[in-house]
């Protein structure tokens, strides 16, 4: 019997004219989740089972889901049931764009109220048995007891509820700052007619896109924020708020916390966004497995077709990526329909490039994700459904290994765990060693092409390489470090066959902090030699961007992230008063740093 009440409401609510309508002109067939209802004049609509079991039972046309809604009535602010916005009618606030929920938390003194949208055609209001519907012909709303109640509107599955039990902190002002106002100077806001009104509101006209806040009694002791715009519900201590440039209505619920910048004149400028449902579709692999020495296709198929939960007449856009761990995804394509004879597929070169992005280019296996995003409207509210399958890939073997490894005198010969790196695998390698002569050897070292290996050819030595230069010279059989105990940057080329050291005297942090000047001595490093590292005490970084620049100059310097550094990269933003970096590839095989507070 409850899906025969299912199937009945579902009609009723895709027609106005409603009365004329009976079961008997339709039939309907569960499938895979989903109702699916065909009129006797072959209309088609489709609803969740698990939608239609949380709708309340009405006789009245569904809600609208793609307009704001508001409170409006004798309770609510100057109770003159005009459609004046705020002083008359308060839009709902955000409470989450994914599931359609609005709220709105106040005091009702049990005079009576409604819900309408942008005419009174679109109204909550009571049923003669006391639930809340949605019908123009409604009654008004009346709370039990006067007191301060939130009210709840599901706008996905039309649903409206009260809570009572509310408290409310009383504050004497609330303001608007931000960068608009260059976070000085606040911008009041006129608290909202009404029996202890706790709404709040003013007009602002923001000239380009920028942050904010709202704060109590000009004080940062009490504030809200959050990265939502253009309605949500604002966290004490939370993120700024990312406004857009324009003129609003802005209001604020100071027992909430929740805020709208309205613009009368975009009053669809809220995007809800869509339902990420895992693990509800399935996808059919292509190939599990290349090896690109061998597979001669130009192309290769990733997923040959999808499962969705759907009924067949909803239209998808599929998009199919690869990913590879917690790397970056690479969208491959995207095709509205999967029986296209190209679905999922990549070009065979394109795929080796993102491996060799993703993983490197080492021949050694590669298990990268095949991820199937799905975007669907159901209901008129978007959903994305995400599948994933592996693919096995390997490369073809490479000339140059990507690590040559350093050897010597350094620690008595022992291991070669300090390494270059040719991030191309093209023979060419840079990185640093630390070179010492603890047991008085001579600063002298080798280079190996398999870690550990003393094979003839695994060894670099002397008589291997046409040129040595720079701070290195050559010896008998082994590489002499020329400038005594130090770091030096290398430069290593099997190509040419030449080998290069520079002696680093001093490794600077530089930035904007200190006008970026590289042979600033407040800011200089000091080599730890137990852990192989550079490191500064009592930095002052102060959320600026930053570099490590070697020998009060640029011409050796490194960037990019924390945990990857490299030479010549974008600028550092890391905060904190300790910097710890590590040159050498002793225990990883990047380059990297540690900052910490």
């Amino acid at each position: 019997m409850k899906k025969l009440f299912s199937i009945i409401f579902v009609l009723l609510a895709q027609f106005t004219v409603y009365a004329s309508l009976f079961i008997s002109e339709a039939q309907a067939q569960s499938q895979q989740g989903y109702l699916t209802v065909t009129m006797a004049n072959g209309q088609t609509f489709s609803l969740k089972d698990s939608d239609i079991e949380k709708m309340t039972f009405s006789t009245q046309p569904s809600g609208s889901l793609d307009h704001l809604w508001y409170v409006i009535g004798f309770d609510v602010a100057d109770g003159q049931w005009n459609f004046s916005v705020p002083n008359s009618r308060i839009p709902l606030y955000t409470e989450d764009l994914g599931s359609g929920l609005l709220t709105y938390t106040g005091y009702f003194a049990g005079n009576g109220f409604k819900l309408v949208g942008e005419s009174w055609v679109d109204q909550w209001g009571a049923w003669s048995n006391g639930d809340f519907v949605n019908y123009d012909g409604s009654d008004n709303i009346y709370v039990p007891t006067p007191g301060y109640y939130t009210i709840w509107l599901d706008t996905r599955n039309n649903r409206m509820w009260m809570e009572d039990g509310v408290t409310a902190t009383a504050y004497g002002q609330i303001s608007l700052i931000g960068s608009f106002n260059d976070w000085g100077g606040d911008l009041d806001l006129t608290r909202l007619p009404g029996v202890d009104s706790h709404d709040w509101s003013a007009e602002v006209t923001f000239a380009e896109d920028g942050e904010v806040k709202f704060r109590s009694d000009h004080d940062w002791t009490v504030n809200w924020g959050n990265n939502i715009f253009p309605s949500a519900r604002g966290l004490n201590n939370g993120d700024n708020i990312p406004v857009k440039a324009g003129r609003y209505i802005v209001l604020f619920n100071d027992i909430t916390g929740h805020y709208r910048f309205y613009d009368p004149a975009n009053l669809n400028m809220e995007t809800y966004q869509p339902l990420v449902i895992d693990d509800a579709m399935t996808v059919t692999p292509g190939e599990t497995r290349v090896e690109f020495e061998t597979y001669s296709e130009p192309t290769v198929q990733l997923c040959v077709g999808v499962s969705l939960p759907l009924v067949v007449d909803y239209d998808a856009v599929y998009e199919v990526s690869l990913r590879c761990g917690s790397n970056a995804t690479v969208v491959v394509g995207t095709w509205n329909d999967t029986a296209a004879p190209d679905f999922g597929s990549i070009a065979t070169s394109y795929l080796a490039s993102v491996v060799q992005q993703f993983c490197g280019r080492a021949a050694v296996e590669r298990q990268l994700d095949v991820v199937v995003t799905a975007r669907v409207t159901v209901n008129n509210f978007p959903e994305v459904y995400t599948a994933t399958t592996p693919i096995t890939c390997l490369l073809p073997p490479i000339a140059y290994p990507e690590f040559v490894y350093f050897i010597g005198a350094t620690d008595g010969w022992q291991n070669s765990e300090q390494r270059l790196q040719s991030p191309n695998f093209d023979g060419v390698y840079t990185g640093f060693v630390y070179c010492a002569d603890p047991n008085g050897w001579g600063n002298e070292f080798k280079l190996q092409r398999r870690q550990g290996d003393w094979a003839d050819d695994s060894q670099l030595n002397s008589n291997n390489l046409s040129t040595v230069y720079g701070d290195f010279t050559k010896g008998a059989d082994n590489f002499i470090a020329a400038n005594g105990e130090g770091v030096y940057y290398v430069e290593l080329s099997l190509i040419d066959m030449t080998l290069y050291g520079k002696r680093i005297q001093n490794m600077n942090l530089v930035g904007s902090y200190n006008g970026w000047i590289v042979g600033d001595n407040t800011q200089q490093m000091t080599w730890d030699a137990e852990h192989y590292c550079f490191v500064k005490t009592g930095a002052t970084l102060d959320n600026t961007e930053w570099k490590f620049a070697a020998n009060d100059d640029w011409t050796i310097n490194l960037g990019g992230s924390t945990d990857n550094l490299d030479f010549n990269a974008a600028n550092l933003n890391a905060n904190g008063t300790t910097v710890r970096l590590y040159p050498t590839r002793r225990d990883r095989d990047q380059i990297y740093c540690i900052v910490e507070q």
